[in-house]
């Protein structure tokens, strides 16, 4: 659902997403807080890494992760690493 409501703010892009994610997986926390933090690690993408592709993974070594790893080209203000302070 997050991902479509994204795909429909940014319709020019054709951003390839791989879901590494399991059925059964479950995070505890506010539905509300999450939904945003997902909207806005997406948004992100879709702005800043448009054409790459993007994996987002569900990893359960040393506890539960979600991950979110570009594959291709990022905005250049970003080619080594996030702004300080980010």
């Amino acid at each position: 659902e997050v991902i479509e409501d994204q795909r429909q703010l940014f319709p020019h892009h054709r951003k390839e997403i791989i879901l590494d994610v399991p059925s059964d997986a479950s995070v505890d926390g506010d539905e509300e807080v999450l939904l945003v933090l997902l909207r806005n690690l997406l948004a992100n993408s879709f702005q800043h890494a448009a054409s790459s592709a993007l994996r987002i993974e569900w990893r359960t070594h040393s506890g539960s992760h979600l991950r979110f790893v570009e594959h291709g080209d990022v905005a250049p203000e970003w080619s080594d690493g996030p702004p300080a302070g980010s």
